[in-house]
């Protein structure tokens, strides 16, 4: 961690605070990346497995709206209630085949396609039998004591045939639920999944958040040597001059700012002290050379007046002589 020491201090918050952002954006494109998912699992299920299951049930149903109106064909009692539950079968069977076509794409496996071609191979034989029975008891009078035996044994035969084919959507029906259970399981597994890595990302984020706080707090405190306030305090005694006051240090602190504030107390004291000493000394030679300039001056004048008193000396010989000499003319 030496490097990440001797990094600024901006870059080393600023890169504490890029690491957790990191973490915030991995969770949430995991987030969205696993709701992405969940969504398509939804979906799946939705528009392929329920939509299907319905399908399949709705094609059952009118099975045996088809097959309650071929029964129906037996007791009408007037033409108008035969026509009806012939246009009902038609409908019925209509309806049947077109529903399990609508989602016929929908069975993808090999057996969900067996499925749906027995179906096909099925429906096509019931409804020519349907047909033929429509046709049949269209010939028969009202009363059905009279109807002919092979009404009746078509109308079993018919039932079998309807039989076979509720059969098979019965189990088209089941494949379609296996299949929807299936994709839940999915779909959950997902959610587990997602809901441990977020779990797990939110510690590893929350662990790594502290360790680089502690980090980040450890480093600048080795850098000021201790608190902020601490520091601010010993300049503030330094700038009104107590040079007196101990800065304590770390142990083994040899490059933090308090250790240089301590350095720079020491130093301005020994330049204090050594200023003090200086001018001490440059008061005392002044003294000194103030007191020769005294006895220089007092030399002087008595000098001065040495010179002066020879002056006068000189002139009264001066005047001496030449009161001589003119003494001598005369």
């Amino acid at each position: 961690m030496h490097w990440f020491n001797q990094l600024r201090v901006t870059t080393r918050l600023v890169a504490g605070f890029l690491v957790v952002a990191v973490i915030g954006a991995v969770m949430g494109l995991l987030g969205v990346v696993n709701m992405g998912r969940m969504a398509e699992w939804t979906g799946k299920i939705y528009n392929g497995d329920l939509q299907a299951l319905k399908a399949v049930q709705d094609a059952n149903i009118n099975l045996v709206y088809a097959s309650r109106a071929q029964i129906g064909l037996l007791s009408a009692s007037t033409m108008g209630e035969r026509s009806a539950e012939k246009d009902q079968i038609v409908k019925s069977l209509g309806t049947m085949d077109e529903r399990i076509r609508q989602v016929a794409g929908a069975f993808e496996t090999p057996e969900g396609k067996a499925l749906v071609k027995q179906y096909q191979d099925l429906s096509p034989a019931f409804r020519a039998r349907m047909d033929k029975y429509v046709e049949l008891v269209g010939k028969q009078p009202l009363d059905t004591s009279q109807f002919e035996s092979q009404v009746f044994s078509e109308s079993a035969d018919l039932i079998k045939d309807s039989h076979a084919l509720e059969a098979v959507m019965f189990q088209m029906v089941k494949r379609r639920d296996d299949r929807a259970r299936i994709n839940m399981e999915e779909a959950r597994s997902v959610y587990h999944a997602s809901r441990l890595w977020m779990l797990g990302l939110v510690l590893g984020g929350l662990a790594l958040s502290v360790l680089l706080g502690v980090l980040l707090a450890r480093a600048l405190s080795r850098q000021l040597g201790g608190e902020p306030g601490y520091a601010a305090a010993i300049a503030a005694r330094i700038a009104e001059g107590d040079f007196s006051s101990p800065v304590k240090t770390r142990a083994g602190d040899k490059s933090s700012l308090v250790f240089a504030m301590q350095q720079m107390q020491q130093q301005l004291s020994r330049m204090v002290r050594d200023f003090k000493a200086s001018a001490e000394s440059i008061g005392s030679a002044s003294r000194e050379i103030a007191a020769g300039n005294n006895d220089l001056s007092q030399r002087t004048e008595q000098q001065a007046a040495s010179l002066e008193q020879t002056a006068s000396s000189m002139e009264e010989l001066t005047s001496t002589v030449r009161q001589n000499a003119d003494n001598a003319r005369q």
